[in-house]
């Protein structure tokens, strides 16, 4: 079985302080991009999963777009109550600042009742 998501949304944001620079924001205000893919393939099926993901996010104060390329697999327990999931993340720009590069593996364990 193959899983696939895509989605993309476009936000305008304000602050109470129009003044404010910092993060997302320039003079109190940022327009964000943000898209996200997403793919999954069930090895086993209803129990193991090789999925990937990517995802851009780009506002008004960045330097350069945050993307990120993920790649992991999920491990589900009892028709999915309980998953197990290990990533490894390969992240560009992050926060909006060109050339700061940061990768990531996450492993995490979710329950559902």
């Amino acid at each position: 079985d193959v899983y696939k998501r895509q989605e993309y949304q476009y936000v305008k944001g304000n602050t109470e302080v129009s003044t404010f620079t910092g993060g997302l924001y320039r003079n109190g205000k940022t327009d964000l991009d943000m898209a996200s893919v997403e793919a999954g393939y069930m090895l086993v099926k209803n129990r193991l999963e090789l999925a990937t993901q990517w995802d851009y996010l780009n506002a008004s104060n960045y330097e350069q777009a945050w993307q990120r390329l993920t790649f992991g697999v999920n491990w589900f327990v009892d028709q999915h109550k309980l998953k197990f999931q290990a990533n490894y993340a390969l992240g560009w720009n992050a926060f909006g600042e060109k050339d700061l590069n940061l990768n990531t593996g996450i492993i995490q364990a979710q329950m559902y009742w």
